[in-house]
């Protein structure tokens, strides 16, 4: 395929969502029908313009580039490699269920449909962009268009003051964190010269740039600010249970199988360019989200609403998928420390999007609080469906045996014996602790899960109506849906969590149909280059610590400790900013800079401008001289330009002094 068919074949992948959702408002509110139609042409647009680049270009191939704005270093700059395509598959296939699922979930509310379906789209559009965006520039444009897109998600609810100031919270959080990852990619840019991640790969690889030096290291902890906060690092934690507040399909999408997991992308993007250069990376890295990994289960199997406890252990997952990239910086048997990153990342999507769907359709037809769901399997025949597809996702949680996160769990575990293995350092041990910690307290929460839906009710349970989603109105007024979409409430869910375990119990399945995304395989080879098997599983430390984590959990889960209410003391440190700011902080300041006097701003102004001239000439007033038209046109000619100077100037003096105007 041509470089320039290539370009725009990408580029029309990363539209397409967000064409079909502009379209899609062109469509009168009451046909539902033809705006689903028309919305599940962006997602599945999209997959077939990858399929199609990735069978004639094949993966990993060159990158496709066009010039747009070299002068802002921003040009359109696609990286259509394994991690790349992997992630923009995800957003595209996850995509897919979740259109379905948000018709089951809305039902027949045309109002809801016709807003939400362009929000969505918008979305997908930017994390597309983000997976395959090559330059630095580009790659902040669809950056900050996720943060937009997904605080109008977040917000969905805008007569709900609750939801508004969440929808604000997670916006200012990201956007402070993205912030602080543009100022690192400019510095990047600046200091090396290279504003694609390809470019910079290929400095560092010829030993063009002085890695370890101290631009690249500030560079490394700006971006990686933008990660942690994106992916909900420790103490940034706080907003991704606050998101919950969304209606349950931008929980299913943004805050389990997509959004949140960018700065877990921008992570493995910048590993093979800083991991084994920064000596900081490892430093850094492991401790956040080892800590992040452990506080995340410790507060999800503390919660009671389904939303809340499948919210917190995002938060764990994610914490150990920014240790998998910090113990990449390692090396074994002359290998990067690495094995099936890709395939860590599509697992948790696998167990955690179906966990939320499951979660929004018990809440809509129940309620979200675990207590009050006692013996729910009983209730019907939609809620034994239910609660069978909830505990399947769940025992993917518990990383039980024969499905996908078993084997997953395991190359993690295989991760940090081997830097314990390799580096002898004994403060790998409290890694191997968390690591037991994490897995005792997703077992406990299945445990926890199965016994109270599974319970025998001791009475008939009366039909509860919580409002889940709210839309600015209440639940009950929503028309419910019957026959096929009423099970698109589900069969997204089911449909999803089914890749747990046909992968999980036929590895060749999961060679066929995604390990070809995983390039990391091949780092180690324990597993003789194919998935392994549940049934395959080595003796050793990483299998004991599973055995141990097990047992630990089910212990946990029967027993009565932690059964308390635990509120996140990171809870408090928005609202605590924000008070901050705009009582004490903002007034004060705001008062220096805004008089009210046009008089004040000319003045700020025309200081600045003359501060800025001393600056740029360093005090030298030689350097000033008549320009070269002044000396050779004649005065005449001069005359037009000069008396417009004057009246410009004049002007600029005399219009703060007219009051009334």
């Amino acid at each position: 395929m041509q470089p320039e068919h290539a370009t725009w074949l990408l580029m029309a992948a990363i539209f397409c969502p967000l064409i079909c959702g502009t379209l899609s408002l062109l469509i009168p509110r009451p046909y539902i029908l033809p705006r689903l139609l028309l919305i599940l042409c962006g997602p599945i647009g999209a997959l077939l313009m990858l399929s199609h680049f990735t069978f004639h270009s094949g993966v990993g191939g060159a990158t496709a580039y066009v010039e747009w704005m070299p002068l802002l270093h921003l040009d359109i700059a696609l990286k259509p490699d394994h991690l790349g395509l992997f992630f923009a598959y995800l957003v595209s296939g996850i995509g897919v269920c979740i259109v379905l699922y948000a018709r089951g979930y809305f039902g027949k509310d045309a109002d809801s449909l016709f807003r939400f379906y362009p929000y969505l789209m918008i979305f997908m559009t930017a994390l597309i962009g983000v997976a395959l965006s090559d330059n630095y520039m580009l790659l902040m444009m669809f950056w900050e268009m996720t943060s937009i897109s997904s605080f109008l998600l977040i917000g969905w609810d805008r007569d709900i003051p609750q939801s508004v100031r969440n929808a604000m919270q997670a916006f200012i959080v990201t956007g402070a964190g993205g912030l602080c990852m543009l100022a690192g990619l400019i510095f990047l840019g600046v200091h090396t010269g290279e504003w694609t991640m390809t470019g910079m790969y290929h400095a560092v690889e010829n030993g063009h740039v002085a890695m370890n030096s101290t631009p690249i290291v500030v560079c490394f902890i700006l971006v990686f600010l933008g990660a942690a906060t994106k992916s909900a690092q420790f103490p940034f934690q706080f907003w991704l249970p606050g998101a919950m507040a969304a209606p349950t399909p931008v929980s299913a999408y943004l805050h389990s199988a997509t959004m949140v997991k960018a700065g877990v992308f921008i992570t493995g993007r910048f590993w093979p360019i800083l991991a084994e250069h920064v000596h900081m990376w490892p430093t850094v890295i492991i401790p956040i989200g080892a800590f992040t990994m452990v506080y995340g289960a410790y507060v999800a199997i503390q919660k009671t609403d389904l939303k809340k406890i499948f919210a917190y252990t995002t938060v764990s997952q994610l914490g150990l998928l920014m240790t998998m990239y910090g113990l990449a910086a390692y090396k074994y048997d002359g290998q990067p420390n690495l094995i099936w990153d890709v395939t860590q990342i599509l697992n948790h999507a696998l167990y955690k999007a179906p966990l939320f769907i499951l979660a929004g359709a018990i809440g809509h037809v129940a309620t979200r609080e675990l207590p009050d769901l006692k013996g729910f399997f009983y209730r019907d025949k939609q809620a034994r469906i239910m609660t069978i597809f909830l505990l399947l996702a769940g025992y993917g949680l518990a990383a039980g045996p024969f499905t996908l996160s078993f084997s997953a769990k395991e190359m993690f575990f295989y991760q940090i014996y081997h830097a314990l293995h390799e580096t002898h350092n004994p403060m790998f041990w409290l890694l191997v602790c968390a690591g037991i910690a994490t897995g005792m307290f997703n077992v406990a929460i299945f445990i926890r899960l199965f016994t109270t839906l599974m319970a025998k009710p001791e009475a008939k349970p009366e039909e509860h109506h919580h409002d889940d989603h709210a839309h600015g109105h209440g639940h009950d007024e929503h028309e419910h849906e019957t026959g096929f979409y009423a099970a698109l409430l589900w069969l997204p869910g089911a449909f999803i969590v089914s890749f747990q375990y046909i992968c999980g119990i036929i590895p060749y399945a999961y060679d066929t149909l995604f390990a070809w995304l995983d390039p990391s395989k091949d780092f180690y080879d324990g597993f003789h280059g194919h998935f392994p098997m549940t049934w395959n599983a080595h003796l050793g430390l990483p299998l004991y610590m599973s055995l141990i984590a097990i047992g630990l959990g089910i212990a946990l889960g029967f027993g009565k400790f932690l059964r308390g209410t635990f509120n996140d003391p990171c809870d408090h440190l928005y609202p605590g900013f924000y008070t901050l700011t705009t009582k004490y902080v903002g007034p004060g300041a705001f008062g220096i800079v805004q008089r009210g006097h046009a008089g004040f701003y000319v003045g700020a102004v025309l200081v600045a401008m003359v501060g800025l001239f001393l600056w740029s000439i360093g005090g030298d007033f030689s350097q000033l001289v008549w320009p070269e038209t002044a000396v050779t046109e004649s005065f005449t000619q001069l005359l037009p330009g000069l008396l417009l100077t004057f009246m410009v100037c004049l002007t600029a003096i005399l219009l703060p002094i007219v009051m009334n105007r």
